[in-house]
């Protein structure tokens, strides 16, 4: 039974295929002429195009904005006006090390809060 359905199938496919196959090229070729006979709707003018305008670099003179910049000699450098930390206050223990040298391991989270393990 389903080689029957199967071969049914294929034989309505070939006989739609060939029927499709068999249309007349001639109404085909005159849609093509009509279409190619058609009046094309004119472009649009491009915009012009404006010029840069000219930058001229004045500043060959001064300092690269690339390098570091090197301090003044002999002007002594004051502290910022404003809050900032007590100098005076006793250090606290993780304050002898740089921070490059601290690595956080871990966190542990308590009643009392978080801590993190250094």
């Amino acid at each position: 039974m389903k080689r029957r359905v199967r071969w049914l199938s294929a034989a309505i496919c070939a006989i739609a295929g060939a029927a499709s196959c068999g249309s007349q090229p001639d109404d085909f070729h005159a849609y093509l002429n009509e279409v190619r006979a058609r009046s094309g709707e004119p472009l649009e003018a491009l915009p012009q195009v404006r010029e840069p305008e000219v930058f001229a670099y004045a500043a060959a003179d001064r300092r690269s904005p690339f390098e570091p910049a090197v301090p003044e000699s002999g002007v002594a450098r004051q502290a910022p006006a404003g809050p900032g930390p007590d100098a005076a206050r006793e250090r606290e223990f993780l304050e002898n090390y740089s921070l490059n040298a601290l690595r956080m391991v871990g966190s542990v989270r308590t009643g009392a809060g978080r801590f993190g393990l250094m």
